[in-house]
């Protein structure tokens, strides 16, 4: 499954908590009583409270990326040029790494598996490296010309380290894992905001998997996804959502064919989560969600689970809302969570799940970036899911709050 560059935003052996005594063993009538409470707030929407980490990180962090074992995670801050480094188990900040350039420059982080280290694209045309063991940090790739704002790292593609939107030309770029710049291709979508990789795993053979997904708004306004073959770099969709103008915030996708995008109208809202599906990237004229009150700022896909990152207008806030999309002709709404009441402007998700020991069971680890100088930092989201067979009458669901630590 993808995570959102962001885990990349697909972004990955976090220490689970064990299951409560009554989740692992459960008596019928108990399970039963829970998994109908839950349906029932689900049904009425209401947002249930959690306490989310608060950690103190800079003056503006812009992005978010998880190690792909999920044993760290990484706030980038624009405003100061450090990356944080954060231990997901306690939520603790445990290394400050300077960047070495100047505000608003360091733009977009993402892991990279292979070299062990997050690379940032810049908007100075640097791709920086930041290495997590020894708090240091430098340059990789360096082409003074371009503006390589919108980024992703590659892990799949031999010999490729990560690829660059160039703003300033409208091009793709592929970084070597050299440090060198590449091949080019032309983009074709006006503002893109976000680029990810299909899937980062470098022994999947699904069909998409060599894909590359670049997330904008259209010269006219739409919210619109490009995909390309990353070992030709040849485009081989182009689709946009037009039934209104909107604004995209974010991209992600799964493991198949679908990809989600959150977005915006322009002005206050409201905010969508749209859904496009390969391989023409066909839209799907209903959203997967809209928040007419609300800004939807980003999107994340971690095993079979999509989040919403959403501020409610004119705030403050931010909600998560959560998806079961593992069977795409029945999307489950699991359930909304209220993560950080003081929120003003929220941005840069990632999304990370354990590897899937038991399918019904995943806890999802999550963290964003917040325009007041702060991360929250989410742990212990345990879902269970028992779908009834594929006519699916009936779905039972069980979101249990682990939450249990607040760090000042």
């Amino acid at each position: 499954a993808e995570m959102s560059k962001r885990a990349r935003k697909n972004r990955r052996s976090r220490n689970t908590q064990p299951a409560p005594e009554s989740a692992s063993r459960a008596p019928g009538l108990v399970l039963r009583l829970v998994a109908l409470l839950l349906v029932a707030l689900i049904t009425i929407g209401i947002q249930t409270p959690v306490e989310a980490a608060s950690i103190p990180i800079g003056i503006a962090p812009t992005d978010t990326t998880i190690s792909k074992d999920g044993s760290m995670s990484f706030v980038l801050d624009t405003g100061g040029a450090t990356l944080t480094v954060i231990d997901p188990s306690t939520h603790t900040p445990t290394m400050v790494i300077p960047l070495g350039v100047g505000a608003g420059v360091a733009m977009d982080c993402d892991w990279n598996e292979t070299l062990q280290q997050v690379l940032i694209g810049c908007t100075n045309g640097q791709i920086l490296w930041a290495d997590p063991t020894l708090g240091t940090s430098g340059t990789f790739a360096n082409n003074p010309a371009a503006n390589y704002a919108v980024f992703c790292c590659d892990d799949k593609l031999p010999g490729t380290a990560g690829w660059a939107v160039d703003t300033a030309t409208g091009t793709l770029h592929q970084i070597g894992i050299g440090g060198g710049w590449g091949a080019v291709a032309p983009v074709a979508i006006a503002t893109p905001v976000e680029i990810v990789e299909k899937t980062c795993d470098p022994n999947a053979v699904g069909t998409y998997d060599l894909d590359l997904l670049i997330g904008g708004t259209s010269a006219m306004g739409f919210a619109t996804v490009q995909e390309f073959d990353r070992s030709s770099m040849l485009m081989l969709a182009l689709g946009s959502w037009t039934v209104a103008p909107r604004n995209v915030t974010g991209i992600t996708s799964t493991r198949n064919a679908e990809v989600f995008v959150s977005a915006n109208a322009p002005g206050a809202g409201p905010g969508d989560v749209l859904q496009f599906n390969l391989p023409a990237l066909t839209p799907v004229v209903a959203p997967v969600a809209t928040y007419p009150t609300g800004a939807a700022q980003d999107v994340s896909v971690a095993g079979q689970f999509l989040t919403i990152l959403e501020n409610p207008l004119p705030g403050p806030g931010a909600n998560y809302h959560l998806y079961d999309v593992g069977d795409p002709a029945n999307i489950l709404h699991m359930g909304d969570v209220w993560v950080d009441p003081g929120a003003t402007g929220s941005l840069g998700l990632s999304t990370w799940v354990p590897p899937d020991e038991t399918p019904s069971l995943d806890v999802i680890y999550a963290i964003h970036g917040d325009a007041s100088g702060i991360a929250i930092s989410t742990d212990g989201e345990e879902i269970r899911i028992t779908f009834t067979p594929a006519a699916a009458a009936s779905v039972l669901a069980w979101l249990y709050n682990q939450q249990t630590m607040a760090v000042a």
